[in-house]
């Protein structure tokens, strides 16, 4: 009933528009917007009707009711700004700066709120200009000139948000600045569990684990602050009491690890840093405690190498490969921190570094550098092809690095099977290489084509798949087929 008075008023309200009665044509539009208060294409119509007759106190009143309920949508922003133009320059220059700041024009609205400033001078005005302000130099990383604003609002109001906003801004910079606010903030709002929260944060980032104990309001900063001041077994019953809704927390598993770690046993330890990097795999807090670990056993390698883990997720580059290199020096036969040393120099694009890498990939493990990050890295191709042409797989003459880079170089091949399509022409357009050398080089690509099955299958760099494992596997399958189609249990009954 009440939608069929609405649609009644508004066919109403349009007969009078018609009939160039506009004033009976805004009390119907009034009378469907009391029924229904929520409906934006109503308040647009009667926002509109008003404006028209100029009943500006109600017409802005309706567009700012529009706003609240559509704020991306700019009409009623430019609605107001003529509303407001001739006689409310504050909040001409406020409704400007947000409209320009739905636009994406920061900077400018930042101007605007300047503006605004300075065409008010009631208190309450200011701060909400200036709180904006503020808000807007964090959006375009100008830090200081949000904290002077955030200063200047502490003049007038002693607002808790405020408090919280300038903690977070001198959080990076400046800890002792920041404790120095939340300290004043927790006198005027003592029972702020946020204030109180963060305090805890900040005494766990700057080592002062007392305090963080006396504000930690979480149960888990309550126990991270209890381990880190080793009273391990008040912390173990705190963890032990928890709640199995508790304990299925990210945090549980972090804090079970610490409480091992503090009690030195690393195998429960490792165990728990398993747990927590299967809930947060994407997290560096396992690398570092398995770091600490391994720094505790003495395992240099190990230590280094999860060193390596942590600052790559991180995001530093420099101290990861540093690490990497370190964990090397430390056991050169060890294919794993090869293999991240390979998508490390692959990621910063060295790379000379990366072929020195393939390499020594290939000689451990026969693997012609498939743990690249960059499976079109020019040195991960070029190896690949390389080991297809060597003396173990199908040992095609003359194709050695040198030719190899040359013809990948030249974009005559990008595979091994590229190999097969070279002409002599071809291969006439490389540096030093005449008619016959060209000639020689063509016929031992082509003899090639003759090689027994277990020297392809050893060729292609399968995983695992050297030499030895291709004429076992040749042995058992005589041909292409009968490999491709041997199930999982043929692998598993080959004896050797």
């Amino acid at each position: 009933m009440a939608n069929k008075t609405i649609a009644e008023a508004l066919i109403k309200a349009q007969q009078f528009e018609e009939e160039d009665k506009y004033e009976q044509a805004y009390e119907c539009y009034k009378y469907a917007y009391e029924t229904n208060k929520n409906d934006t294409d109503i308040l647009q119509k009667l926002a509109t009707s008003a404006q028209m007759l100029q009943h500006d106190i109600e017409a802005i009143n309706y567009w700012q009711q529009y706003m609240n309920l559509k704020p991306e949508d700019p009409i009623s922003y430019n609605q107001l700004l003529d509303l407001y133009f001739h006689d409310n320059k504050y909040e001409y220059y406020m409704t400007r700066a947000k409209l320009k700041t739905l636009e994406g024009r920061l900077i400018q609205a930042a101007d605007d709120y300047k503006k605004a400033i300075n065409n008010t001078t009631e208190e309450k005005e200011i701060i909400a200009a200036r709180y904006l302000l503020a808000q807007t130099y964090e959006l375009v990383n100008k830090p200081l000139k949000a904290i002077d604003e955030y200063l200047k609002i502490l003049d007038y109001d002693h607002n808790q948000n405020v408090y919280l906003s300038l903690a977070k801004l001198y959080y990076s910079e400046d800890k002792s600045a920041a404790l120095n606010i939340l300290q004043q903030a927790i006198q005027q709002y003592p029972d702020s569990t946020e204030i109180k929260e963060f305090l805890c944060q900040l005494y766990l980032a700057t080592g002062d684990y007392e305090q963080a104990e006396k504000y930690a309001v979480s149960i888990f900063n309550k126990i991270k602050a209890l381990l880190m001041q080793e009273k391990n077994e008040e912390a173990f019953n705190l963890l032990q009491n928890l709640s199995d809704k508790e304990k299925q927390d990210v945090s549980y598993s972090a804090l079970m690890a610490e409480y091992y770690y503090n009690t030195n046993d690393n195998e429960n330890t490792l165990k728990w840093i398993e747990t927590f990097e299967k809930i947060n795999p994407d997290s560096p807090l396992p690398s570092q405690m398995r770091a600490l670990v391994y720094e505790k056993l003495n395992d240099e390698y190990k230590s280094h190498f999860y060193w390596g883990k942590y600052y790559i997720k991180k995001g530093n580059q420099e101290l990861a490969l540093d690490e990497y290199l370190n964990a090397y020096n430390t056991n050169q036969q060890n294919v794993e921190v090869i293999k991240e040393l390979i998508n490390l120099y692959s990621v910063l694009d060295d790379k000379f570094a990366c072929a020195e890498f393939c390499e020594k990939l290939v000689e451990k493990e026969n693997e012609v550098g498939l743990y690249c990050s960059n499976p079109q890295c020019a040195q991960v191709v070029c190896a690949k092809i390389e080991y297809w042409a060597s003396k173990e797989a199908m040992d095609i003459d003359y194709v050695g690095p040198a030719l190899v880079k040359q013809l990948y170089d030249k974009k005559f091949i990008s595979n091994p099977v590229d190999l097969y399509k070279l002409t002599v022409d071809d291969l006439m357009q490389l540096d030093l290489i005449k008619e016959k050398s060209a000639s020689n080089i063509y016929n031992s690509i082509q003899n090639s084509r003759q090689r027994p099955l277990n020297r392809i299958i050893t060729a292609l760099g399968i995983r695992h798949v050297g030499k030895e494992t291709a004429d076992i596997l040749v042995n058992e399958f005589p041909s292409f087929d009968a490999i491709k189609n041997a199930s999982f249990e043929d692998l598993c009954n080959i004896e050797g």
